[in-house]
């Protein structure tokens, strides 16, 4: 679900028509609301709640990542959210979608985080 300031809707136009198109929730919020529900005051008055995906083990990820040929990113003690919403926004950008993490050392313990599809 995309939550956006009201101030941000006119340079959020296409991606809310893209939300709409595909059927994607997003709201339009206060500035309080926002901090609120991304836990921070640095959100830019853009933030994206998602579902964490799901496990994928070694072997599958190797299979899939052979039939692709998609580069694996792999972090080592990156704990800072800002530094890690970067690389993925560099990954978006790309179209690389998988990003290993170990689980000690991400952000809420994250383990296993990939962009979208």
């Amino acid at each position: 679900m995309l939550i956006v300031r009201k101030e941000r809707l006119s340079e959020m136009g296409d991606v809310l028509k893209w939300c709409a198109n595909n059927k994607k929730a997003y709201h339009v919020v206060s500035k309080e609301d926002l901090a609120t529900i991304s836990g921070s005051v640095h959100h830019e008055g853009v933030a994206l709640l998602a579902k964490r995906r799901p496990v994928v083990f070694e072997d599958d990820l190797y299979a899939k990542l052979k039939n692709e040929r998609q580069p694996l990113i792999v972090l080592d003690e990156v704990l800072n959210p800002h530094n890690i919403g970067a690389i993925l926004r560099i990954m978006a950008h790309f179209g690389w979608k998988h990003l290993i993490c170990h689980e000690d050392h991400t952000v809420q313990n994250v383990r296993f985080c990939s962009t979208y599809e």
